[in-house]
């Protein structure tokens, strides 16, 4: 490890929780806000693709967060939704990317 060595970050989909509208005080510091693209409807989990963009001059990046079908009908998801997805800092990894310059 150096530093600004390229990494890529790794985590589960199941360990994406979803926000819609949060507000006030929230003790997870990785949050990712983006828009949700596309959600596959399961009758007990659904998966839901969201798109982040910190700016236009970087790349978009997609993640995806599984969450029972019961949550996301009660948050109202859609696609075009501004949402935040949510993980915890101990349900992360990194490893050493073979990408020279750019944070995957």
């Amino acid at each position: 490890w150096h530093h600004a060595q390229a990494v890529d970050l790794l985590f589960k989909e199941t360990e994406v929780a979803l926000a819609k509208n949060l507000s006030g005080m929230i003790s997870l510091r990785n949050r990712m806000p983006g828009t949700i693209r596309h959600i596959e409807w399961g009758q007990v989990l659904t998966r839901v693709h969201l798109e982040l963009r910190q700016n236009e001059a970087l790349p978009v990046w997609t993640i995806t967060s599984v969450i029972t079908t019961r949550s996301a009908k009660k948050l109202q998801l859609a696609e075009g939704d501004q949402i935040e997805g949510l993980v915890k800092s101990n349900e992360m990894s990194l490893l050493a990317s073979e990408n020279k310059g750019s944070i995957a």
